[in-house]
């Protein structure tokens, strides 16, 4: 019987568990919904709800109820439920133009082939305020514009001053030049 050090004992339970890492990582990545779980067929397109159709409301969930906002590549089956008679579902993309009428409700069944690219989907009465997107394949969700913004502006109170030795206030004019309002 052959005794192993405790270094190699470390490294041989350091290597199991990268390996089972890497093992969870891997079935986490396919078909990505909200935080990265698998995508479950049929997709549910909606506009309204049952309980009041004309509320301004459109949703593009998985089978469980997540909202979907990465697609693999490949082929699904959209089941779309209009309950509005104001609303429309319009899913628009690369290669995908698919949309209920305004003025009618029922459901639908569409299939479609997701390709790389960004789809939105909107009402085409109200585009502006029913509205909502997703990506597929190699293109990735950028950050919701509020966070863009603060990131943004935490970087211009930066430049400006804050934070660093200028103590928040502009740097000193250089000697010789004037405003040309002061001339």
């Amino acid at each position: 019987m052959t005794f192993k050090s405790e270094k190699e004992i470390f490294v041989c339970q350091l290597r199991l568990f990268l390996v089972a890492a890497a093992a969870v990582a891997a079935l986490a990545v396919p078909g990505a919904v909200d935080a990265g779980g698998t995508v479950t067929q049929p997709l549910i397109a909606t506009v309204g709800t049952k309980a009041s159709p004309e509320d301004p409301v459109i949703s593009l969930t998985d089978s469980t109820g997540a909202k979907v906002t990465h697609l693999d590549t490949g082929a699904y089956t959209i089941t779309g439920h209009d309950f509005a008679t104001t609303h429309s579902f319009h899913l628009l993309g690369p290669g995908v133009d698919k949309a209920t009428g305004v003025e009618t409700t029922g459901d639908t069944s569409w299939n479609v082939v997701v390709i790389d690219g960004t789809y939105r989907y909107f009402c085409d009465a109200h585009p502006t305020t029913m509205r909502g997107s997703f990506t597929a394949g190699l293109v990735t969700t950028p950050p919701p514009p509020g966070r863009a913004r603060q990131a943004t502006k935490g970087r211009a109170l930066q430049h400006q001053g804050e934070g660093s030795d200028q103590g928040g206030q502009l740097p000193p004019r250089r000697a010789g030049r004037q405003p040309a309002n002061r001339r």
